[in-house]
């Protein structure tokens, strides 16, 4: 490992040197190495924590890091699933509606200024007041 090691010093030694403003040099290739989790015992010696962190993951994500699985993309079944949610024959005669959304919501600081928006409403619907043509979609074809 001393003589990549001393490659990579020498790297960051040469991109210390370039002018201000001046582009770092960009790869010629680059060469991916397929990893697991299991082939860095001294990672798991260190912090045996880790593998643990690593299977709560959300399956795209455990998928990669944990498995080295970098060919899964995001696609349809993999963020939610028909068991998390309830089929009902008839629309209940009451709801509780929640609307929520966060988008990038960051609190200001010295150091930043934030684009944020960030809401909440909840308000209560009595279904008998949808006009037809929204209960049959609610419900679905009749």
């Amino acid at each position: 490992m001393g003589r990549s090691a001393g490659r990579v010093a020498a790297i960051h030694a040469q991109l210390e040197d370039l002018p201000s403003g001046a582009d770092p040099p960009r790869p010629i290739s680059v060469t991916f190495i397929p990893a697991k989790v299991s082939d860095n015992p001294a990672l798991l010696r260190v912090n045996p924590d880790y593998l643990v962190w690593l299977q709560s993951l959300p399956l795209l994500e455990r998928e990669r890091l944990l498995l080295g699985n970098w060919k899964i993309r995001p696609a349809a079944g993999l963020y939610f699933k028909r068991e998390w949610c309830a089929v009902v024959d008839e629309i209940p005669t009451h709801l509780d509606v929640v609307r929520y959304w966060d988008l990038a919501a960051t609190e200001k600081t010295a150091l930043n200024d934030p684009d944020w928006l960030s809401r909440a409403q909840r308000r209560a619907v009595s279904t008998t007041a949808l006009p037809s043509a929204s209960r049959a979609t609610a419900t679905g074809p009749t």
